[in-house]
């Protein structure tokens, strides 16, 4: 094996190498363009989930409300009621 070479080998091992890593780096930006798609796709599944869940707590939230003025209301009239027959 030589120990020299000439330019012109030189140029060409350079060239063959920067294709090489240039198929590599494509490659590569595949790959990371696959996981991006992927973790774009289960973000919005993870966004729905939480907007269920939103939804749920919402209606939660007016179920509450209303049985808390229900329970007011009713416990107001019960109370009126029990003062006018006191009097």
């Amino acid at each position: 094996m030589a120990k020299y070479v000439t330019h012109e080998e030189l140029e060409l091992n350079n060239q063959k190498m920067l294709r090489e890593m240039d198929k590599q780096f494509s490659l590569l930006d595949k790959k990371l363009d696959n996981m991006s798609s992927n973790t774009d796709l289960k973000f919005e599944q993870v966004n729905t989930k939480f907007e269920q869940v939103n939804t749920k707590f919402e209606k939660q939230k007016v179920w509450f409300f209303g049985t808390a003025i229900t329970i007011i209301t009713t416990t107001c009239t019960i109370i009126g009621f029990l003062i006018k027959f006191i009097k």
